[in-house]
């Protein structure tokens, strides 16, 4: 019974949750698109409401890399125009 009584002490670790940084903020990058995890300062992050801490998870400069990677790729899957440009040179 008291085994129990301290693990009920002990405080809670969510899996997959990452340790904080202390010189910033974790970007979580993409490993589809390459973009590597990175440490940031916590300014470079856009703001997001819904986010658990109200800002998001990669910083600026790579959300706009990856946001840019999934419309290329989306338009190569649909064969669109920006695709037909890309392919001939």
């Amino acid at each position: 019974m008291a085994a129990r009584r301290e693990r009920d002490r002990q405080p809670l670790v969510h899996v997959g949750t990452r340790p904080e940084v202390p010189d910033g903020r974790l970007c979580a990058g993409s490993s589809t698109f390459s973009i590597p995890q990175h440490r940031a300062p916590v300014a470079d992050f856009p703001v997001q409401p819904s986010g658990r801490d109200g800002l998001g998870r990669m910083c600026r400069p790579h959300w706009t890399e990856y946001t840019g990677a999934l419309r290329k790729a989306a338009n190569e899957r649909k064969g669109g125009p920006e695709a037909a440009v890309a392919k001939e040179p």
